[in-house]
């Protein structure tokens, strides 16, 4: 009989990429290789032919649900929580954050996120902001022969489930942001159509979401790589060519991108495409959001209850596991972010 308690610890391990203490001193030279290997070889033991997986699927979506209720949250929380609210509510909830004023008083207005894929932008009227919730999911197609070869495993599918929550996620907090952009005018916060980068305009808006907290960017990755080293003398003050920040040149050096722009931290959306040929970015464009990271957030993100996995089979008799979760966004729209686009809106 498979401890399933033991495999459950595993499964998490793996999914954070650690290795557990007992793998280390049983092996001080294990890796998470390791730690996959071994997780591969418990699932299979569970699920490895069809009949064991008929048999033992609900003890299965049991390990991969207990797994990613522990590491989607913090996975979205340790990068949007610089910028965002993120609460985690029970199954029946009623979603709402109390909206602290302070400088905001003149606010009026919120954008959320629907199950329709529509962003409705109302006015605020209240200090309690109610978020409706909504299901995201995603799925894995199972491949019996390649998992029974080895080319396949649960792990992989787990993986492939946990990435695709976290990126519908993302998916909804960046369109909940552009609605509130496109809602709302901005004002003197934004720059549309900007057509080419001028690190002379970021600033500017910086400098006014800064009198409302420490600010930071949240961009496509296309923008961050229309921004380039900063500037920080140029070539007609230098006399000869202009001289640029040596953190960014060793940053692009280092992972492809800088990570800030005077002082200001940059947050880079992953790449993510909604085709598998590659070729429609869910996080398109050209675009920065100049958002506050103190103070009174304005994107606030809710997550209602735990990960739900389920099987479906195909009318081919092919197989699916289907993940999917409830979540709710939305943006405060007011004069202490800002918007910064180098296309046409």
């Amino acid at each position: 009989m498979a401890d399933i308690k033991a495999i459950k610890e595993l499964a998490l391990y793996a999914a954070k990429k650690q290795v557990p203490v007992e793998f280390a001193q049983a092996n001080p030279s294990a890796t998470v290789a390791d730690v996959n290997d071994s997780l591969r070889a418990e699932l299979k033991a569970l699920c490895g032919t069809y009949q064991l997986f008929r048999k033992n699927k609900n003890v299965l979506f049991e390990i991969m649900e207990e797994t990613m209720d522990e590491v989607v949250p913090a996975e979205v929380i340790s990068v949007v929580s610089q910028f965002a609210d993120v609460r985690n509510y029970p199954h029946g909830a009623k979603p709402e954050f109390k909206i602290k004023k302070g400088k905001l008083r003149a606010r009026k207005f919120a954008t959320r996120a629907t199950a329709s894929g529509v962003y409705e932008a109302f006015r605020l009227d209240t200090d309690i902001l109610t978020i409706p919730t909504f299901v995201i999911g995603d799925a894995a197609y199972i491949d019996f022969e390649r998992f029974l070869s080895g080319e396949e495993d649960w792990a992989d599918y787990m993986e492939a489930l946990m990435d695709g929550i976290i990126t519908a996620i993302w998916k909804e907090v960046y369109g909940a942001i552009i609605a509130g952009a496109n809602n709302v005018v901005v004002g003197e916060n934004s720059t549309i159509n900007a057509g080419t980068y001028d690190q002379a305009e970021l600033l500017r808006i910086i400098r006014k979401v800064g009198a409302y907290g420490a600010p930071v960017i949240v961009a496509t990755q296309a923008f961050v790589d229309a921004m380039g080293p900063d500037v920080i003398v140029t070539a007609a003050k230098a006399g000869t060519q202009a001289v640029y920040a040596p953190d960014d040149i060793d940053a692009i050096h280092r992972y492809g991108h800088v990570v800030s722009f005077r002082g200001t931290p940059i947050i880079v959306l992953p790449v993510s495409f909604t085709d598998v040929d590659n070729k429609t970015e869910i996080f398109d464009g050209r675009r920065a959001f100049i958002l506050p990271s103190n103070g009174e957030k304005v994107v606030k993100v809710i997550m209602e209850g735990g990960m739900i996995v389920k099987d479906w089979e195909n009318r081919d008799n092919s197989m699916e596991i289907q993940a999917y979760t409830k979540i709710g966004a939305a943006v405060l729209t007011g004069n202490n972010w800002g918007y910064y686009s180098l296309d046409a809106e």
